[in-house]
């Protein structure tokens, strides 16, 4: 939108009390210092439900952080706004409306390519909050106790999140749980946790026990202690060839049924090899450093299961797998040898003995 254009109709919202259902807004890089005597227009929208800003995907010199930062400010909705998406914004901090506990009934927050972002706001007391995703925010390098706000005994942060999304996060490294926050237990409903090209990211916080879902993808300096995954039924690794599960202090790992895009067998110790006693599913993807499956893989007893592609160095396979499972293999060009009825495809050049 011109700056005109956008910023009369914009002044009209302040007549639109009785608004209701959804509000796009783009072109908001055109604002500017148009604003700077306006007040909050949308704090009186009652009956808005779902609320999507956009500025500029060029995030050029022109841009003016202070004038942004303004901008969001002054588009603060009513508190009963269910739904926010806010996408290329360029201030390098979130005003705190973002994250106040008045908006009590927000349950969707989607946080899109602000790259200029350096902190996040503080978002575990949005209490109805069940849906978070955050992307594309290349200036951030840790998430600390920022993230969760106050934290009290009878306060969890996080309280009623399902779905918690990290994609696209090339700088960040670090992820805390204070002391404060462990103790009271933040996230105690979480389901879905997906990390995925977050490059330098070294390690997750604790999982809560309502976890059931665990999706890393390109994530090469994470480790993923087992321990921590006792409700987890699936887990999906993709590359991540550096990237390692640990099995140290015990894990009980009975309910995790399926693992999706998994590159490395850990160390066979005695939990671990109880574990894969259990495993029903197997999927491995787009390893290019595997050359082989691990020999504790013949310990798959409950495999009903497995698949295997994009895996261009891996030579065979163990030789003992349940006789009523299913086998698919395709596009590992360096294969050599299956055992008998394994389904192949596309460039596998693999025969049985």
């Amino acid at each position: 939108m011109l700056k005109d254009s956008l910023y009369q109709g914009l002044s009209k919202m302040r007549n639109l009390s009785k608004l209701q259902g959804k509000l796009s807004i783009s072109g908001l890089h055109n604002a500017g210092h148009i604003w700077s005597s306006c007040d909050a227009i949308l704090r009186d929208t009652e009956g808005l439900q779902e609320l999507m800003m956009e500025w500029a995907s060029d995030f050029s010199d022109s841009r003016n952080e202070r004038d942004e930062v303004h901008v969001l400010d002054l588009l603060e909705p009513h508190t009963n706004l269910k739904k926010l998406m806010v996408s290329f914004y360029g201030g390098s901090k979130f005003p705190s409306w973002i994250g106040s506990s008045s908006f009590s009934n927000r349950v969707d927050l989607n946080i899109r390519n602000c790259k200029n972002c350096t902190t996040l706001a503080s978002l575990g007391q949005l209490s109805s909050l069940r849906n978070l995703c955050i992307t594309g925010m290349d200036g951030l390098k840790r998430v600390g106790a920022e993230f969760y706000g106050e934290v009290s005994p009878s306060v969890k942060p996080f309280s009623s999140l399902e779905t918690l999304i990290f994609e696209d996060m090339p700088e960040w490294k670090n992820w805390s749980f204070p002391y404060m926050v462990e103790e009271v237990g933040a996230f105690p409903w979480l389901r879905q946790l997906r990390t995925r090209n977050c490059p330098k990211l070294i390690k997750l916080p604790c999982h809560p026990p309502s976890l059931e879902k665990l999706d890393v993808c390109e994530c090469a300096e994470l480790a993923i202690p087992l321990r921590r995954l006792a409700s987890v039924y699936k887990l999906s690794l993709t590359g991540c060839c550096r990237a390692h599960l640990s099995t140290r202090d015990g894990a009980d790992l009975s309910s995790l049924i399926n693992i999706f895009n998994i590159q490395e067998i850990p160390s066979c110790r005695e939990e671990f090899k109880q574990f894969l006693e259990t495993l029903q599913h197997l999927e491995t993807y787009d390893c290019a450093c595997m050359e082989k499956l691990a020999d504790e893989l013949q310990r798959l007893i409950s495999l009903t299961d497995m698949r295997i592609e994009q895996c261009p160095k891996l030579v065979s396979l163990p030789g003992i797998f349940p006789p009523e499972y299913k086998d698919f293999i395709n596009c590992c060009a360096s294969l050599k040898w299956l055992p008998d009825g394994i389904l192949t495809y596309g460039n596998s050049s693999s025969s049985s003995p």
